[in-house]
């Protein structure tokens, strides 16, 4: 084969990578499996083994900062996860942050002339119109409030059309077939967006079409009318926004006050990369019109708010003026040669993708980093050549970074494969053996070990080790709250002597839910304060009055009851403390049932892993 012939195929490889990881691997359900995991990270990797040879100034930012910036930031990342409580979450992201950073460089070389270029805005086109398609035939055959599919979220459908749908505008200016496809792309992906109801994302597109009516007059009118029609589809939202009734608002709002919390806490490292999930629960003040209880955030809506409370302030100047530089470079590099639409076009998604990401952080789903890796790798292929170091820096990269890593991820993703085999397997037994496989491959990972306590609980009763073993992984999230839930009621299960802190723990992280306070009262019924545990758990939850185990417990319901009526305002619930337990169901039970909802999965959104139902509380209804 040629060497045109194989940088001709080479040019179709990042839309080839692009369309695997957008319709399955990169998803939000199908980056949580370790196929998926695989996928991706080969995907990364290989992009960053191609753009080797530029290390020495990946991002075209300059000679004197090329280097540095980048390195200062890996370094900035490093001291943030040796010092952070919870370091297991941002492993995977702190061993790839290198290869992120080297990946554009590997878009571009793929891209390196006019003619590459062109050919790979085309797949990008037809991947985006794939996509979009998808979305909505989804959209209207399940009669859904906002299109997802395929990645899984309106909001990661939104940011990955905003940051790749731009790059489509250079195909208006070609002719034949690449102008048709790449207006399908702008026509199906603007639907798709509107589809979303993605408040941002679409604030982001009023924002690009501006743009592009004032880049390119010849489509003036198209993008201004696009602008508008953009524009009166948000006055609804934008009223209930102004109008304080907009819970999507009031949630981000909430998530900003407990990074802003946390950042106080930790101001110059932060609490480490990837740590959000675990540990900000320890600082969100929940609100019952906005969070439902045992609610695991899986990040805070605002990716420069995460990346300070993950990286610290630190982090999040080095990391923004990473980017500012590199969006400056960008526009000087246009300013000094002919305008054309190879140059704008992925300003002008860059810029939108800026503006979406004031407000979302949802980069652990690896399809929208790769959009925005392409993007860059656009921006870099329109403008002056790479600085090229030497023809062995990929062998060079090869030994001291990928051999390394490889290392370091292998026991990772073998644990995962063993994770996934015991969420799929029907045999109870291969299930506990290929847990405890991807227990000892990857001891710090939480949810394996507490999956492993929770099985050998339900398959041969629960017993002081498996207990024991639910607070250790308990301790490894640290601000996980179902996890401190599961040790705490397993705990009761054998009367161990920390079974109070871990419910207490989670009840300091979930406020909102009934259980933890029941479990307490029912743990110590002869302390002082257990009559008043119990209390607010009715409140919050009157049916667990009629469970047996608290039915069982004369003396907590008299001290409860005590509390109830010194209030003066709990009538009703005292009301039904007294009259007898109506007839109830056999086997009815009221309890928590974690990865229940599959698109709501606290799995997926706490650990990145399948969801996998399980039942972490259980209590019989009846006497």
């Amino acid at each position: 084969m040629t060497s045109a012939r194989c940088e001709s195929l080479l040019s179709v490889v990042p839309g080839l990578l692009l369309a695997l990881l957008s319709c399955w691997f990169g998803t939000l359900p199908g980056g949580a499996t370790a196929l998926g995991t695989i996928v991706g990270v080969t995907a990364i990797v290989w992009l960053a083994l191609i753009g080797a040879p530029h290390w020495s100034d990946p991002l075209q930012l300059g000679r004197r900062l090329g280097l540095v910036l980048p390195l200062a930031l890996v370094a900035a990342t490093l001291l943030s996860w040796s010092s952070s409580p919870a370091s297991r979450s941002g492993q995977l992201g702190v061993l790839l942050l290198p290869a992120l950073l080297l990946a554009p460089a590997g878009v571009a070389r793929c891209w390196r002339n006019p003619r590459h270029l062109q050919i790979g805005l085309d797949s990008l086109s037809l991947v985006i119109v794939v996509v979009s398609v998808w979305s909505l035939v989804d959209w209207w055959r399940l009669d859904s409030p906002r299109a997802a599919m395929p990645l899984g979220h309106h909001n990661l459908l939104a940011g990955w059309l905003v940051l790749l749908m731009p790059l489509a505008i250079v195909g208006l200016h070609r002719s034949g077939a690449r102008r048709w496809l790449a207006a399908a792309a702008l026509i199906v992906g603007t639907s798709a967006i509107l589809a979303t109801g993605s408040a941002l994302g679409l604030t982001a597109v009023i924002l690009q079409c501006l743009l592009a009516a004032f880049w390119w007059p010849s489509l003036r009118i198209p993008f201004a009318a696009a602008a508008v029609l953009a524009g009166l589809s948000q006055l609804p939202r934008a009223m209930h926004v102004l109008s304080a009734t907009d819970v999507s608002t009031k949630a981000r709002i909430l998530y900003l006050q407990a990074a802003w919390d946390g950042i106080l806490e930790r101001p110059a490292f932060g609490w480490g990369p990837g740590s959000t999930p675990w540990l900000i629960a320890g600082f969100l003040e929940p609100d019952p019109t906005v969070n439902p209880p045992s609610q695991v955030v899986g990040d805070l809506h605002s990716l420069p708010a995460q990346m300070a409370f993950e990286l610290g302030l630190v982090g999040l100047a080095l990391a923004s003026g990473l980017w500012l530089l590199f969006l400056v470079r960008r526009w000087s590099t246009r300013e000094k040669v002919a305008v054309r639409p190879e140059r704008l076009a992925p300003l002008t998604g860059l810029v939108g993708g800026t503006l979406f990401l004031l407000g979302n952080a949802p980069f652990t789903v690896l399809a929208l980093p790769l959009a925005l890796i392409l993007t860059c790798g656009a921006a870099l292929a329109a403008g002056p050549g790479l600085q090229t170091r030497g023809s062995r820096s990929r062998l060079l990269f090869a030994l001291l970074y990928l051999l390394p890593v490889g290392v370091l991820l292998l026991p990772m993703i073998l644990a995962q494969v063993h994770y996934d085999r015991a969420a799929t397997s029907e045999s109870s037994v291969r299930t506990l053996d290929e847990i405890d496989w991807a227990t000892s491959l990857d001891p710090s990972f939480p949810l394996y070990g507490a999956r492993k306590a929770w099985l050998q609980g339900s398959l041969h009763g629960v017993d002081d080790d498996s207990a024991r073993l639910a607070l250790q992984s308990a301790e490894l999230a640290k601000g996980v709250a179902p996890l401190w839930l599961a040790a705490g009621f397993m705990g009761l299960e054998v009367s161990a002597d920390w079974t109070l802190d871990a419910l207490s723990t989670a009840r300091n992280l979930d406020p909102l839910s009934p259980l933890p306070p029941l479990l307490m009262a029912l743990s110590q019924p002869q302390h002082p304060e257990a009559g008043r545990w119990a209390a607010l758990a009715l409140r919050l939850e009157p049916r667990l009055s009629r469970t047996s185990r608290f039915l069982d417990n004369p003396e907590l319901i008299d001290a409860t009851m005590e509390v109830l009526e010194a209030s003066g305002q709990d009538g009703d619930l005292l009301a039904r403390l007294r009259t007898a337990t109506p007839a109830l169901p056999p086997g009815a039970a009221i309890g928590l049932i974690m990865d229940r909802e599959p698109a709501l999965a606290f799995s997926l959104y706490g650990f990145r892993r399948r969801p996998w139902p399980a039942t972490l509380v259980r209590l019989p209804l009846g006497p």
